[in-house]
């Protein structure tokens, strides 16, 4: 039932206007970000092109996940279709399983249609294929999976436009917390460096990719990369550890698992 019920989401999914109009803009950015790096020489043009690449990521990829997080389960459930579904004969943890992995498919599908445009635009640049492209695409594509999920969370209690702000502040916060670790790193915190290794350790972080760490150490990077001043002095916040990459992991399955039963206990 959960196979049939994920096929046919996904389905009415690629039916959805907006959706395709994301895929389409994002692979029109491509095309722009290539345009301005030809404009660029030397190794300038490998800059321009990753910093038009990164902020992709960040501001396409955040907007996608709450557009497709925030509504997942709350507006379907009170237009009445998971009433009729459940009427012919699929569970509530049918319902729920198949929701959050067919908003998770097409928000990975998405990115990976421009993952994959972005290294075609490098070629054409004359960068060729380049690993830091994919490994920052999978980084952002993991964090913009936590904030996804995080709306749907607020989605089972939240109306969509409340539920999409709730994940906004929950990447700010995930943001936030990897910034303040990064300062305290290089000695810039002081006394509170206590209470920042007890966050860290318990709340959710963002994934920095070595592509974005590259660009804000070289302070290349623009708006879109994770350099920024506290107390008089500049820190960088630097690539993603493998403890990282296994928390924000860990952290879609617990926010998954709180979907899932928050959305077993409402109603239709």
């Amino acid at each position: 039932m959960i196979g049939a019920l994920l096929r046919a989401d996904l389905r009415a999914l690629s039916r959805r206007t907006w959706l395709r109009a994301a895929l389409a803009l994002g692979t029109v950015a491509v095309v722009l970000i290539v345009v301005a790096a030809l404009d660029a020489d030397g190794p300038e043009r490998a800059d321009v092109y990753a910093r038009g690449f990164v902020a992709l990521f960040l501001l396409g990829g955040l907007g996608l996940a709450l557009t497709l997080g925030a509504p997942a389960l709350r507006s379907e459930a009170e237009s009445g279709a998971f009433a009729l579904l459940h009427g012919a004969g699929a569970s509530r943890a049918d319902l729920a399983v198949s929701r959050i992995l067919g908003r998770a498919v097409a928000l990975a599908s998405v990115l990976a249609i421009w993952a994959v445009a972005a290294q075609i635009g490098s070629a054409a640049i004359g960068e060729g294929v380049r690993s830091d492209l994919a490994i920052h695409a999978l980084a952002a594509g993991l964090t913009a999976l936590l904030v996804m999920l995080a709306a749907v969370v607020a989605g089972t209690i939240l109306g969509p436009v409340a539920a999409g702000a709730a994940g906004a502040i929950f990447f700010i916060t995930a943001q936030g917390i990897t910034n303040l670790k990064a300062a305290a790193d290089v000695n810039l915190i002081g006394s509170g460096e206590q209470f920042i290794d007890a966050a860290w350790w318990s709340f959710p972080r963002a994934v920095t990719s070595p592509l974005a760490d590259d660009l804000a150490r070289r302070d290349v990077g623009g708006a879109a990369v994770n350099r920024f001043e506290l107390n008089g002095a500049e820190a960088v916040v630097p690539s993603a550890g493998v403890d990282t990459w296994l928390w924000v992991i860990a952290w879609c399955g617990l926010l998954s698992l709180v979907a899932y039963y928050g959305f077993r206990r409402r109603g239709f």
